[in-house]
């Protein structure tokens, strides 16, 4: 990528350049039948851009046989409020924002 963007606070998240992103061609899948685990995803909600679940199943269905992610906290959604040790955990309603 050639342009040059500050990173967030919590490090190298940037917003998907989709421009850029068309420009590359299409990748054939080389072996479909290949059952893959996608060890690392995110969900989160920022002011400039978000991925939720179904940014998410959009990607996995794109021709690959993905049969399990893993999903890591990473800084999003965490609760306003209450002790600084349970703040991180996943608000019941960024839980069920993340279903539809």
């Amino acid at each position: 990528m050639s342009q040059t963007r500050e990173p967030t606070r919590y490090g190298r998240i940037r917003r998907p350049d989709d421009a850029w992103l068309a420009k590359a061609p299409a990748e054939p899948i080389l072996e479909p039948e290949l059952p893959i685990i996608d060890t690392h995803h995110h969900l989160w909600e920022r002011p400039d851009h978000r991925y939720l679940l179904h940014e998410l199943l959009a990607d996995l269905r794109t021709g690959h046989n993905v049969v399990a992610t893993v999903f890591l906290e990473c800084r999003a959604m965490y609760r306003a409020s209450g002790p600084a040790e349970m703040r991180p955990l996943a608000r019941p309603s960024s839980s069920r924002a993340s279903r539809r």
